[in-house]
């Protein structure tokens, strides 16, 4: 049983351990070069307590390695925490070879007691690896966690570092100085040492770093003749108090040959000395020695030159997160429903000629799903939205949501604040243009030339720049007549009063490399209110989309996108691998799939029939993830993954959960949406939290469909009005986001669509399940051309030679002018598919009325409890 969705963050106290490993032994480890035994060495990280690796001792020449080297790592009780163990052999020549990697979940470790556990790195051989393990709580050290249950924001401090400009030894002018802080989100920053750098006085950095990982500052000066370097604790720093340190230099001088050298010289504060009086001030000393050259007697003399001051201040980050945890939705977008409301109820009681008000309970929540598809998606969503203003029914809905293609309409329309109030002649008009004009307008030199400035000016901004920036450019320059300015925040202006349906986009965050979309993907919703990865319940500003966070806060703010970089992002075809392409084409990833992942061994079957049953019971209480044993694979295999999985082309963008850690039960809580086939969600230190960056593609990738943020159960959608603008499979988008939602149990309608349909869709088709008031219903309009043909209007029959050959929508075929690499169109194309989509929806209203109805219907029996036909809405 899952623990409950938390709609908000909270804060849990958690306990602090210390984990003691022991490597004892392993055995029979084969020789990976097959001409010596092997040179055995072993790597140890635990991601959520430090970033550094550790590393036991080589021994040489030896099968059976001892090593009985112990290693500690301060561990919080609250968090996965899971223990990777890399077995090497150490290769002289070629690179080391990687023989196992073991993932072992610490909480199988029960507090207070020691336990030496054998693996078997290879259930058919006699290979083993020896480890101990100790876990002892810290009585007098806590940490105050915030989690949403999934993911977890630890306790954060910053360090502030300030070089006066005007106070620059000139020996150390033109200088770079280099400060790093280990196992900080920063890592290391360089500060120019010239007095002119800036119109500010003083050049200042910061780090962000986990307060419980204790931490070392450390600064020297970059290719400078005469330096010191200097290491200090952070922990040792006094909070809010400013503290100095002094890099010295010293010069060193021969009086006979006339050469210098110098000697770099090092403090270094003990790492013990975590408490300094206030009272009383740094006092730094260093041991000068020279420096003896060519092993002759030579006779120096040392010259200590001015020293540089480095101010440093530590602080703690208590401030309010700007990643916001949990499930629930946003406060805005709650304000925006309860406006919304009024004028779908009374739009609902005009259209369906209702002899009474509705009441709060009984308003159906509608939303609009459209597919992607380029600019036959776009244009077709045009059509779509101009059949539903017709017969006045975008009133009746809350939502509209689309990817790739459609996102392009979308996102156009927003610009207006009152678009769905007002005829949508003129923006069709506006695309009709755009759509049917050359676009070698995008690839002029002219262009070219300012797309090299806009992202030469991106990257200096701090963005992460890619060729999916520079396609979002070029879909500008074919949709619209000038840069466009406006920002996905800007759509706030079309949601004040609840006048428009709220506009929501999909995108899905995949690996950039080693791993097919297959093997790993998760929503991005972005809205104009949040962007969010639904898998963690974490959400940021739409505006900040693109800066930088680390552990839940924004470290550095960057200027929002203009909207074309999202339009680029939504609709990244660029960035498929082989594997995607060839799951695209046979809808089969078997047989190249065993060439991409590594095989992994579970060992907790075999542990548990050994162990005791106190210490089942104990592991049923705290379980843990499947201790694992990954055996990597062949040069020939690693060489085919390269091929296969590399995304040349990717779209990376600064990942907002950088930093944020997994709760030790993420995977066993209702949020946590994982898909059955990604072995990465049970593996936490390769989830979303300890990516640098985002990769975001197209959702064509897995489903080219945009369900997913309408699945949320807290927007409750009663009814969905599906439009798949596909021109092969008609209910592709449909049925495999019914196998998504089974799988994940989520609630769906059954798609029941016999083989003859399926070969010869009808215009409409309604998908409900009889009796059930949680499912949603859906009208679905696939793309085709059936009773238009007839029709150039619902009951009105062509008759002239050119209203029928107006009715002539190629849709399938070679010869179809709508194929998904088209990018324009003539006019005459255009005109069909917009009058073909708006013609589908107008001729299937009673449909929709009828879908309308019993959505209303459905809200009074879950408000009832019982369905009572007399009380029914007429």
């Amino acid at each position: 049983m899952g623990r409950r969705r938390s709609a908000i963050s909270y804060h849990e106290d958690s306990t602090l351990s210390l984990l003691t490993v022991k490597i004892v032994q392993a055995a029979h480890i084969p020789c990976a070069d097959l001409l010596s035994h092997s040179d055995c060495y072993i790597c140890l990280s635990l991601p959520s307590c430090t970033n550094k690796v550790l590393k036991t001792k080589t021994v040489s020449d030896n099968s059976d390695p001892v090593w009985n080297e112990t290693f500690h790592f301060a561990v919080c009780n609250n968090v996965k925490n899971v223990l990777l163990l890399e077995l090497h052999d150490e290769d002289v020549i070629t690179r080391n070879d990687k023989l196992y990697t073991l993932a072992f979940d610490v909480s199988k470790i029960c507090i207070g007691e020691t336990t030496q556990k054998t693996f078997r790195l290879d259930p058919e051989g006699p290979e083993f690896l020896e480890v101990e393990f100790t876990l002892q709580e810290f009585e007098d050290i806590r940490e105050k966690i915030l989690t949403n249950g999934v993911i977890v924001s630890r306790e954060v401090g910053c360090l502030d570092v300030c070089v006066d400009n005007q106070r620059i030894p000139k020996n150390l002018q033109g200088k770079r100085l280099i400060l790093s802080v280990e196992d900080s989100c920063e890592n290391e920053r360089r500060l120019e040492l010239d007095p002119s750098t800036g119109p500010d006085q003083m050049q200042t950095c910061k780090f962000h770093y986990l307060r419980k990982w204790d931490p070392q500052f450390t600064a020297h000066v970059e290719d400078a003749e005469n330096q010191s370097k200097q290491i200090i604790p952070v922990k040792s720093l006094l909070v809010g108090q400013e503290e100095n340190i002094r890099l010295s230099t010293v010069s060193v001088y021969s009086n006979c040959c006339g050469f210098s050298c110098f000697h770099p010289l090092r403090w270094i504060q003990p790492r013990d000395s975590l408490v300094i009086s206030k009272s009383k001030a740094r006092r730094i000393t260093s041991c000068w020695s020279p420096m003896i050259l060519h092993k002759c007697r030579r006779f120096f003399r040392k010259y200590k030159a001015k020293p540089l001051e480095v101010k440093l201040k530590t602080k703690e980050c208590n401030d309010k997160l700007n990643v916001r945890m949990g499930f629930a939705l946003c406060d805005d977008e709650k304000l925006y429903l309860t406006k919304r409301k009024k004028i779908v109820a009374n739009t609902l009681k005009n259209v369906l000629k209702l002899d009474r008000d509705l009441e709060d309970h009984e308003i159906p929540m509608i939303a609009i799903t459209a597919t992607g598809g380029g600019i036959r998606a776009m244009t077709s969503l045009y059509g779509t939205l101009a059949g539903l203003k017709k017969l006045n029914l975008l009133d009746c809905v809350s939502y509209i949501t689309g990817t790739s293609g459609s996102t392009w309409s979308i996102s156009k329309l927003y610009e207006d604040p009152n678009w769905s109030q007002k005829d949508l002649c003129p923006p069709i008009e506006d695309a009709r243009r755009n759509v049917t004009k050359s676009k070698t307008c995008a690839i002029t030199f002219d262009q070219l030339a300012f797309y090299q400035e806009e992202l030469t000016t991106r990257a200096k901004m701090g963005y992460k720049t890619s060729f999916t920036d520079l396609w979002g450019l070029i879909i500008e320059s074919m949709l619209y007549d000038s840069v466009n300015e406006t920002r996905l925040s800007d759509q706030r202006k079309a949601l004040a009063n609840g006048q428009n349906p709220l506009p929501l986009y999909l995108a899905m965050n995949v690996k950039s490399n080693e791993f097919p979309t297959l093997d790993y993907k998760e929503w991005c919703e972005f809205s104009p209110y949040e962007v969010g990865l639904l898998k963690y319940g974490a959400f940021i500003r739409s505006e900040d989309f693109g800066s930088e966070f680390f552990m839940g806060k924004r470290t550095k703010a960057l200027p929002e996108s203009r909207i074309c970089y999202l339009q680029g992002l939504w609709s990244n075809i660029f960035s498929i691998n082989l594997m995607d392409a060839w799951y695209a084409a046979v809808s089969s990833d078997h047989f190249w799939n065993r060439f991409t992942t590594d095989n992994v061994v579970e060992l907790d079957e075999d542990e548990e029939a050994a162990a005791a049953d106190a210490l089942r019971k104990r592991r049923a209480s705290a379980p843990g993830l499947s201790t694992r044993v990954h055996q990597p694979e062949s040069a020939f295999n690693r060489t085919i993954r390269q091929i296969l999985t590399n995304r040349p082309l990717d779209g990376e963008h600064h990942n907002f959960l950088r930093g944020l850690q997994m709760h030790k039960e993420y995977s066993k809580h209702d949020g946590f949406c994982a898909f059955d086939d990604s072995k990465l969600d049970s593996s936490p230190n390769n989830l979303t939290p300890s990516a640098e960056e985002l990769c975001l593609v197209d959702c064509a990738y897995y489903i080219n469909a945009s369900f997913p943020p309408l699945l949320r159960e807290e927007r409750k959608v009663d009814l969905l009005l599906s439009f798949d603008y596909g021109l092969a499979d008609k209910f592709s988008s449909v049925e495999r986001t019914r196998e998504y939602c089974v799988a994940h149990n989520l609630c769906f309608p059954n798609i029941n669509v016999c083989e003859e349909e399926k070969q010869n869709p009808k215009e409409c088709y309604y998908f409900t399940n009889c009796g059930s008031h949680v499912d949603p219903s859906i009208v679905h309009f696939p793309l085709v051309n059936d009773t238009f043909k007839e029709f150039k209007h619902p009951g009105v029959k062509r008759v002239t030679d050119q209203e029928k050959e107006d009715g002539n929508v190629r849709l399938d075929g070679f010869t179809s002018p709508y194929k998904l690499l088209r990018t324009s169109y003539s006019e005459e194309d255009f005109d069909k598919l917009v009058n073909l989509t708006a013609y589908n929806v107008e001729n299937n209203v009673q449909t929709i009325l009828k879908a309308f109805r019993e959505a209303i219907e459905c809200k009074q029996c879950n408000n009832s409890g019982t369905c009572n036909k007399n009380e029914e809405i007429q």
